[in-house]
Protein backbone atom coordinates (compact mmCIF):
# COMPACT_ATOMS: atom_id res chain seq x y z
CA UNK A 1 0.00 0.00 0.00
CA UNK A 2 1.24 3.65 -1.14
CA UNK A 3 1.11 6.48 0.71
CA UNK A 4 1.60 9.22 -2.30
CA UNK A 5 -2.12 10.09 -2.38
CA UNK A 6 -2.94 10.54 1.26
CA UNK A 7 -3.96 13.90 2.33
CA UNK A 8 -2.87 14.97 5.52
CA UNK A 9 -5.83 17.72 6.79
CA UNK A 10 -5.49 19.89 10.26
CA UNK A 11 -8.56 21.15 11.95
CA UNK A 12 -9.63 23.72 14.35
CA UNK A 13 -12.44 25.61 16.13
CA UNK A 14 -12.87 28.50 17.91
CA UNK A 15 -16.34 30.29 19.22
CA UNK A 16 -16.60 33.93 19.18
CA UNK A 17 -19.91 35.47 21.41
CA UNK A 18 -20.73 38.18 23.16
CA UNK A 19 -22.36 37.54 26.51
CA UNK A 20 -23.53 41.06 28.62
CA UNK A 21 -23.68 40.61 31.94
CA UNK A 22 -23.37 43.63 33.68
CA UNK A 23 -25.41 47.16 33.01
CA UNK A 24 -24.58 50.24 34.35
CA UNK A 25 -27.59 53.54 34.64
CA UNK A 26 -27.06 56.65 36.01
CA UNK A 27 -28.66 57.22 39.33
CA UNK A 28 -27.88 59.74 42.34
CA UNK A 29 -25.82 58.26 45.06
CA UNK A 30 -26.73 55.92 47.52
CA UNK A 31 -29.92 54.98 45.02
CA UNK A 32 -30.36 51.92 43.99
CA UNK A 33 -32.10 51.77 40.86
CA UNK A 34 -33.14 48.48 38.84
CA UNK A 35 -32.90 47.65 35.28
CA UNK A 36 -33.93 45.40 33.08
CA UNK A 37 -30.51 44.13 31.09
CA UNK A 38 -30.59 42.01 28.07
CA UNK A 39 -29.88 38.29 28.51
CA UNK A 40 -29.49 37.11 25.08
CA UNK A 41 -26.52 35.32 23.95
CA UNK A 42 -24.98 35.92 20.87
CA UNK A 43 -22.39 33.13 19.30
CA UNK A 44 -20.76 32.28 15.94
CA UNK A 45 -18.61 29.02 15.53
CA UNK A 46 -15.09 29.01 13.24
CA UNK A 47 -14.40 25.92 11.73
CA UNK A 48 -11.26 25.53 9.62
CA UNK A 49 -9.23 23.18 8.18
CA UNK A 50 -5.64 22.94 5.58
CA UNK A 51 -4.28 20.54 3.75
CA UNK A 52 -0.38 20.44 3.86
CA UNK A 53 0.32 18.30 1.10
CA UNK A 54 -1.76 20.52 -1.61
CA UNK A 55 -2.20 23.73 0.39
CA UNK A 56 -6.06 23.79 0.06
CA UNK A 57 -8.03 25.16 2.70
CA UNK A 58 -11.59 24.88 3.76
CA UNK A 59 -13.60 27.12 6.37
CA UNK A 60 -17.43 26.89 7.76
CA UNK A 61 -18.94 29.40 9.72
CA UNK A 62 -22.15 29.15 11.85
CA UNK A 63 -24.21 31.46 13.90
Amino acid sequence: MSLDNVLVWFQDEARFGQRSTTTKIWAEKGARPRAIQQQQFEYSYLFGAVCISNRHTEALVYW
